[in-house]
């Protein structure tokens, strides 16, 4: 038995129960939209707009989308490092 959930380094509430709840009960965990629908991936960036922005895309779900960008902006330097 496995569940699917949302999970990225922006969006981390699972830790919190869903992630506990599965070791606990031995689930398997299949996460949903790890990379944000591609924002973490290294394609993007601040000042250059994503699919997402040019086509109104809602999915995947950013709840703090400057946070996101922080996390993007430090994932580029420890890249470039």
């Amino acid at each position: 038995v496995t569940q699917q959930i949302h999970y990225t380094l922006e969006a981390r509430e699972a830790e919190y129960e869903l992630l506990p709840i599965s070791v606990d009960q031995g689930l398997g965990v299949l996460v949903w939209s790890p990379l944000a629908g591609g924002l973490l991936s290294g394609k993007y960036h601040r000042d250059s707009p994503t699919a997402r922005q040019l086509g109104g895309w809602s999915e995947p779900p950013i709840r703090d989308e400057d946070r996101l960008w922080r996390i993007v902006d430090v994932l580029s330097e420890i890249g470039k490092a």
